[in-house]
């Protein structure tokens, strides 16, 4: 069994440093590329994933996105960012209303910003489940994202702390 093992290991494709190699023409893609340029063969397909690594149906994703900011993105892969974009919207939405109830109008900035979250993370699960290979919620975007949050957050609740001492 070891050697079959190792035949099959030796059949499939290997990615090289510009790209992946498709198990069909032998045509080198660019990593980008999630379909072989010259015969249209799916990478997945190339390197024998199952279907539970594909891409979601773009229905579902939408329906989970539109349920719960963020929740698109676990079927597809990208549960931590997923989790993170959850976050920022639900501590965005939450402050946001408490400041708006306290009659601190600085609040609504924090609402625009849940609903801007909501809606960027549904188109981008739309394109993920699309085919595209890279989320436009990459963790580095989250962070620069995350961190004008908390300065958000932080600065509604000093305002609102000063308005109700003064």
């Amino acid at each position: 069994m070891a050697a079959t093992e190792t035949a099959d290991a030796a059949t499939l494709p290997t990615p090289t440093r510009s790209g992946w190699e498709c198990r069909a023409c032998s045509e080198i893609n660019d990593v980008e590329n999630s379909v072989c340029v010259a015969c249209g063969l799916s990478i997945y397909d190339s390197y024998g994933a199952d279907s539970g690594q594909r891409a979601a149906d773009p229905e579902t994703a939408l329906r989970r996105s539109i349920i719960f900011p963020g929740f698109g993105y676990g079927s597809l892969g990208f549960g931590g960012i997923g989790m993170v974009t959850g976050f920022l919207a639900v501590a965005s939405v939450i402050v946001g209303g408490m400041l708006v109830i306290a009659g601190e109008l600085s609040g609504i900035v924090l609402i625009v910003t849940f609903v801007a979250i909501w809606a960027i993370s549904v188109v981008d699960v739309i394109r993920l489940a699309q085919g595209e290979p890279v989320p436009l919620l990459r963790p580095r975007v989250l962070s620069v994202v995350g961190g004008i949050v908390v300065v958000l957050l932080l600065a509604m609740v000093l305002i609102a702390f000063q308005s109700a001492t003064t």
